[in-house]
């Protein structure tokens, strides 16, 4: 187990809204109680400047780091045209990274009055530029609880928590067991990440924090990630228990294999699934299809009285499709859109 790091740490369819919502849009109206944001968010490739040994960072360089013999071999093997170019001419320089968590701020300081009480993340190199996006970028939010597991995904990119909660006990980085094709057992890199916070009230919610194998891999091993899953929330049977993450099941492939309805629906609330107007958080143009990869799931007695995929005009391409962040115009912020759930408890 990784060690912790605690307190540091459908074819073309356009969306016009800022906010495709569900559920209940007046909270006023409603017997609240304790009520809990909650916003996932792929942030794609949120790296530091750094060459950390033993990852595949090399892309995300400053280009006057790049000029070096060993740095071009290395970009010789990617074989994606895309990815290699990349590899090559990407300046990830301190005022590029600047830009990339401007742009995320923008989008995570958008709902609420400084944000969402809890913020899972995906795709962050380290605790170090984690915490120095909470610090400088987030601040207005003040967070309390910042935590990361260093996993051994080889691209470096792991799963994080962020909290205004304080946080309850450890937290730990639980690796999934897989079983390949060949019936050998492997691990997904990035695991879950299991953190408690103390709520108002003495309640405690129970956060997962989830980034699955990605869709070019068996769908398989995504239900055993599920069934992974459903394990860690049956140990407190009725606790307060979220799974939030980037859990990379595609339309098609929900639809021919039935995962949510099997493997999800019967444990968990699936709160995007109570959003009418929500086509998606990630569309693939190859096959000109939006898919809901990212999720945010609900187990216990919580009650759903607000989700909205966030998709401000800027965070969208012309054609309206999650813009990815581009270094040499600095526009757009990541290739999925964030999941923001509101809940009484």
């Amino acid at each position: 187990m990784a060690g912790i790091i605690t307190l540091f740490a459908k074819g073309y369819l356009k969306v016009p809204q800022e906010f495709a919502t569900g559920v209940n849009d007046s909270l006023e109206s409603l017997d609240t109680g304790i009520t809990v944001t909650l916003m996932t968010y792929n942030v794609e490739n949120l790296f530091d400047t750094k060459d950390e040994q033993g990852k595949n960072d090399q892309t995300y360089l400053p280009l006057d780091l790049k000029n070096t013999a060993q740095h071009r071999q290395q970009c010789q093997k990617i074989e994606r045209k895309q990815w290699r170019h990349a590899c090559f001419y990407l300046d990830w320089s301190d005022a590029t990274l600047h830009q990339k968590m401007s742009q995320l701020s923008r989008v995570i300081m958008s709902v609420g009055q400084h944000g969402p009480d809890i913020l899972v993340l995906q795709e962050v190199e380290n605790k170090r530029v984690l915490s120095d996006f909470v610090q400088k970028y987030l601040s207005k939010a003040k967070y309390q609880s910042v935590v990361l597991h260093e996993g051994k995904d080889p691209r470096g990119i792991d799963v994080a928590v962020v909290s205004r909660y304080p946080m309850l006990g450890q937290s730990y980085l639980h690796p999934i067991a897989l079983q390949t094709e060949a019936e050998k057992q492997t691990f997904d890199r990035r695991g879950v990440l299991e953190v408690s916070f103390q709520l108002p009230g003495q309640k405690h919610l129970l956060v997962y924090a989830n980034h699955f194998p990605a869709p070019y891999h068996s769908y398989k091993d995504r239900v055993q990630g599920f069934q992974f899953l459903q394990k860690l929330q049956a140990r407190y049977p009725g606790a307060l228990q979220i799974a939030a993450g980037d859990f990379n099941v595609a339309t098609d492939e929900d639809q021919r294999y039935q995962v949510l309805k099997t493997y999800v629906a019967p444990f968990w609330q699936i709160a995007h699934q109570q959003c009418i107007s929500c086509v998606g958080s990630s569309y693939y143009p190859p096959k000109k299809q939006w898919s809901f990869l990212d999720m945010v799931l609900l187990a216990g007695k919580i009650k759903l009285t607000k989700v909205a995929v966030i998709q401000k005009p800027w965070m969208l391409s012309e054609e309206g499709f999650p813009l990815s962040f581009s270094f040499r115009t600095g526009n757009g912020a990541s290739d999925h859109l964030p999941i923001y759930v509101e809940i009484s408890l």
